[in-house]
């Protein structure tokens, strides 16, 4: 059960990492690109998309990954995944 319970929050989080990604991608993308290339909005679907192909190419484990403590790996994860788009869209809040 403890496994399993593992794999869930571990789907959570990358779930929860794709939307704050694919958030903070369609905001910068609104902020910047549009202005100054005057291109289409970014919609959702693309935005998803773009984040899950980046994601399948730049996916690495580093070796010091792999004798770290599921917590250590989590709260990781959390940074990467979640709180790091948020800072993102503040830069770019502040720069623009």
């Amino acid at each position: 059960m403890e496994v399993f319970g593992k794999f869930v929050f571990g789907l959570l989080i990358g779930a929860l990492g794709v939307f704050s990604h694919a958030y903070a991608a369609v905001i910068l993308w609104r902020w910047f690109v549009i202005p100054l290339f005057h291109s289409n909005p970014l919609t959702w679907n693309v935005a998803y998309g773009l984040i899950l192909l980046l994601g399948i190419m730049h996916a690495t484990i580093s070796p010091e990954q792999k004798d770290k403590s599921f917590s250590a790996i989590m709260a990781r994860s959390i940074a990467i995944c979640v709180i790091a788009p948020w800072i993102s869209v503040l830069i770019g809040w502040i720069i623009k």
